[in-house]
């Protein structure tokens, strides 16, 4: 029935285009094929009626079901998204946190590695000064043997200009006194 309503402005438009053309209309033929319709689309209604419509009920229930499931699906949906921001509102704050730990601790870290540093600057200048003291006290050892040796040479080429063999007869024979003598000391002593 539906379709036969919907089919009857098409009909309309024929006629109209028809009768604007000048020619007359076929009325005879057009309501013979009206009627022909009508017949065909009333035979279709009565024995797919009840199919198209139970098909379409069903396509409609099938689309409800679906989109109550869709509902479901989004409202599921929005509540894992609100969990989530709450959870990424919450690690957001942990990141913030834990950043903060991290700087503490690298300002701590840099504040021991700067105490370190003083503490192994302090022992590198005392192992410093320490060489320098040695080093000084060891150029002063050096340079002591080193004037003796040479006063030792100064005074050996002295005594060679003004010792003269006499003087040299007494000062060994007063050695070997002194030896003798320290021998019988030791001797007794012994």
């Amino acid at each position: 029935m539906v379709m036969l309503y919907r089919s009857l402005p098409l009909s309309l438009w024929f006629v109209s285009g028809v009768a604007f053309a000048g020619d007359s209309a076929p009325w005879g033929q057009m309501a013979l094929h009206t009627f022909n319709l009508a017949v065909l689309l009333g035979v279709l209604y009565f024995f797919l009626g009840k199919k198209v419509k139970g098909a379409v009920a069903q396509r409609a229930a099938d689309i409800q079901v679906a989109l109550d499931q869709a509902d479901v699906a989004r409202k599921a949906a929005e509540e894992r998204a609100a969990e989530l921001e709450v959870k990424l509102k919450d690690l957001e704050s942990r990141l913030e946190e834990i950043q903060a730990v991290a700087e503490q601790e690298a300002a701590t870290e840099a504040e021991s590695i700067i105490a370190r540093a003083e503490v192994d600057a302090a022992a590198i200048r005392a192992a410093a000064e320490r060489t320098i003291r040695d080093e000084a006290a060891r150029a002063k050892q050096s340079l002591r043997t080193e004037a003796v040796g040479l006063a030792i040479e100064l005074a050996g080429k002295q005594l060679e200009k003004e010792i003269t063999a006499d003087d040299q007869k007494n000062l060994v024979a007063d050695f070997l006194g002194a030896v003798k003598d320290g021998s019988n000391a030791e001797v007794a002593n012994g």
